[in-house]
């Protein structure tokens, strides 16, 4: 009898951390190649949670044209369930809602404003590429300009834009 229901609970635990709720530690992991230390050249990303929990946003510098980054990983504010937050990489600092985060850690050797970087913004928490949607956008004028040639990836989904 015992057994019966310790298969029971371990079934009801299952179908809540993935079947009801999405997979509860999933990681949706978006490759941008177009940062730039210049802060003219701004990128606005558009991050939306439409997961029923929490995600962690982070950025890892992953490729500099002024030498290889340190490889350091910044987090930055949650993003709470069902919402919106934009995310501003401007130089070497990245704003999201009222936070500024400096990535200046990342960068090995002299750090000017003509260096153009490549990153990873994971976001860790509940979601994926089918559940955190992102879209960026270029520069300092209106309309501001698509950013296209980045990816998405989760594990499961890729997603190229």
């Amino acid at each position: 009898m015992k057994n019966k229901y310790s298969m029971k609970i371990v079934a009801l635990v299952v179908l809540m951390m993935f079947g009801l709720y999405g997979n509860l530690w999933a990681t949706a992991y978006y490759y941008l190649p177009y940062f730039h230390t210049n802060s003219g050249n701004v990128i606005y990303c558009v991050a939306s949670n439409t997961t029923n929990g929490t995600v962690t946003p982070t950025i890892t510098v992953t490729a500099a044209s002024n030498a290889s980054p340190t490889s350091n990983t910044y987090t930055l504010s949650d993003i709470a369930a069902k919402t919106s937050q934009m995310i501003t990489f401007s130089g070497t600092s990245v704003l999201e809602g009222t936070s500024v985060t400096s990535i200046l850690g990342a960068f090995s050797g002299s750090v000017t404003d003509t260096i153009s970087y490549g990153g990873t913004l994971a976001f860790i928490g509940s979601g994926d590429c089918s559940t955190i949607l992102m879209s960026c956008f270029q520069g300092n004028t209106t309309p501001k300009r698509n950013v296209t040639g980045y990816n998405c990836y989760d594990g499961t989904n890729h997603f190229a834009y």
